[in-house]
């Protein structure tokens, strides 16, 4: 029998999973309302609320790999988009606890008609572009760090 050759580069994911091991904690201490999407309902008990598009854009750069749109749906009905990255094949949800009360979540969407990336996309919107640069200030002044 042949042996089969793994989709992902175990020297590779490895060091991914050195780096995100390291920045998971320091995204998380990073976080605030300037940091969301929806910082009128950001708190300290939900602190991933609002975090997924800036997350993702922070993942991005320290691990390269795509970013990836999901909808969710909450108990009452609304929906709600949802971001995460791919990298190495994995899927990572450093702000997977956004979606804890959702009743639906989709696969991966489509990439958005007209923006190159995903990334491009988020990087449009004004909520997510000013919460991204929060984001990477707090990280870059220490916010993150790790204590």
């Amino acid at each position: 029998m042949a042996a089969v050759e793994p989709s992902v580069d175990p020297a590779a994911a490895t060091s991914s999973f050195d780096r995100l091991y390291e920045l998971a904690p320091r995204l998380r201490r990073a976080w605030s309302a300037d940091t969301s999407v929806v910082p009128e309902l950001w708190s300290a008990q939900r602190p991933a609320l609002g975090q997924s598009a800036a997350t993702a854009c922070a993942v991005q750069d320290a691990l390269g790999g795509d970013i990836v749109e999901s909808t969710i749906t909450l108990a009452d009905g609304r929906s709600l988009s949802h971001f995460a990255n791919v990298v190495d094949g994995l899927v990572i949800d450093l702000a997977q606890t956004e979606v804890e009360r959702a009743t639906f979540v989709s696969g991966p969407l489509a990439p958005r008609e007209g923006f190159a990336s995903m990334r491009d996309y988020l990087l449009s919107q004004p909520g997510a572009q000013l919460g991204y640069a929060a984001l990477k200030s707090r990280l870059s002044a220490g916010a993150g760090g790790t204590r």
